[in-house]
């Protein structure tokens, strides 16, 4: 009706309503429609509120749902400028804790996450936004288990179960008790308890027709089933969100289920289904961008290929493990550690420099040219031109100097390539393929 009268603002108000709503229904796509519809109107009627709600509406599709981290940044800075200009402070609070949240952390950028939860969290106690205080500590206890720092874990856990019985709500429930809770209960030496855990909101999120609950407890569900054991129940636990993946559009939870029928897949020595499914998840990571998910597929695609091609398997044993320790995954690196040495001996780093076709700043080689050329002031255009490839191509490399280095635009690569000494390099760019 809104749409029909004309009404932009109203239009666009139904629009964001109905696009935050969808996908708890699984009508992500229908979302997206939705809130571009919303976005365009916004700017043809200069309705910077409903523009800024918007942008946070296509950063929550691609960041949180589609696991499109680089494309969700974007809408997430533009929300929290426009959150600012209109002095909207829980706009604000939303935009920094989703860049933290849902860029940052994912991305493995995680002292970067830290800040800008931190920060999201103090406005929102400052502000008694209670919920969003709450949803930040969660991420926040996320990144503490992710680490291994599993005393900041226990007094984050302690904080959010006194805030949950209060503001909390049953997605938080189930992303407490699948990603902080069951982590710090199983390092305790306490798995009974996490199962049971897992197992109680499992049952509230089916009972309420939850897909969203569902999904994102199903993982470490099956995970700790098969820890005990219970091989049949795990199965079960996965065929009932296998096709909830699809229609929620989760695809980081689709990506941590792939990595979990992959280890059922091999409990039950179909070893080619488990390759192939830890082959896709690899590929996945590395399409999303998520070095965490990428180094754990690739540890179990280690383990799998230990027996038959253990030379194969302590190469990519030692590239997840260089990943963990780059990340500061202590928890990783200790298991990644001890499941090498069970299976092709002990696995030490080579020493920076020693491999691959790396230099400063951890960039690889056509990142350190692209570098270079940005410092001399040309355009992604240019590059492509110099370096025979396409603009596009030329674009995401850009990003993930941009992610490397940990900075905004191009005149700091300008800097960072001056300091590191790569600009004199840029003439022999053009030869290099």
């Amino acid at each position: 009706m809104a749409e029909r009268s004309g009404d932009a603002a109203t239009f666009c108000v139904a629009a964001n309503w109905l696009a935050f709503h969808l996908p708890y229904a699984g009508q992500v796509d229908r979302a997206e429609r939705l809130a571009l519809s919303s976005l365009t109107r916004a700017e043809e009627a200069g309705q910077l509120p409903a523009l800024q709600q918007a942008c946070q509406m296509l950063g929550t599709i691609y960041g949180d749902i589609r696991a499109e981290h680089r494309r969700a940044r974007g809408y997430y800075r533009r929300s929290l400028i426009l959150a600012r200009r209109c002095g909207d402070l829980r706009g604000e609070i939303k935009a920094l804790h989703n860049l933290g949240a849902w860029v940052s952390k994912p991305l493995g950028h995680w002292r970067r996450a830290e800040i800008l939860l931190s920060r999201a969290r103090a406005l929102a106690c400052r502000a008694s936004h209670h919920r969003a205080a709450l949803y930040s500590l969660v991420h926040l206890g996320e990144l503490a288990c992710a680490r291994g720092q599993f005393e900041e874990a226990r007094e984050r856990l302690r904080a959010l179960r006194a805030e949950l019985t209060e503001h909390g709500d049953l997605m938080t429930r189930c992303r407490v008790a699948a990603k902080v809770e069951a982590w710090v209960l199983a390092h305790e030496g306490q798995p009974a308890e996490a199962l049971d855990r897992l197992r109680a909101v499992w049952r509230e999120a089916e009972g309420a027709g939850f897909m969203g609950g569902l999904v994102v407890v199903a993982p470490q569900l099956a995970d700790l089933l098969l820890d005990l054991g219970d091989t049949q129940v795990a199965e079960a636990v996965l065929a009932r969100v296998e096709s909830l993946w699809a229609a929620v559009g989760d695809r980081g939870q689709e990506l941590e289920g792939l990595r979990i029928r992959a280890r059922l897949a091999g409990v039950r020595g179909d070893r080619e289904r488990a390759q192939d499914l830890l082959g896709r998840a690899c590929d996945q990571a590395l399409a999303l961008d998520r070095p965490l998910d990428l180094a754990r597929a690739q540890r179990d695609r280690a383990v799998i290929l230990a027996e038959p091609e253990p030379g194969p398997a302590r190469d990519l044993f030692r590239r997840s493990l260089a990943a963990f320790v780059s990340l500061g995954a202590k928890l990783d690196v200790d298991l990644t550690r001890r499941i090498a040495r069970r299976h092709v001996g002990d696995i030490r780093l080579r020493q920076p420099g020693a491999t691959g076709p790396s230099v400063p700043g951890r960039l690889t080689t056509r990142q350190a040219q692209i570098a270079a050329l940005v410092a001399h002031g040309k355009t992604n255009r240019e590059i492509g031109a110099q370096l025979a490839l396409a603009e596009g191509t030329v674009e995401v490399h850009v990003g993930h100097i941009f992610d490397r280095l940990g900075l905004e635009h191009r005149a700091q690569v300008a800097a960072w390539a001056a300091e590191a000494r790569l600009a004199a390099a840029v003439e022999g760019t053009a030869t290099v393929r």
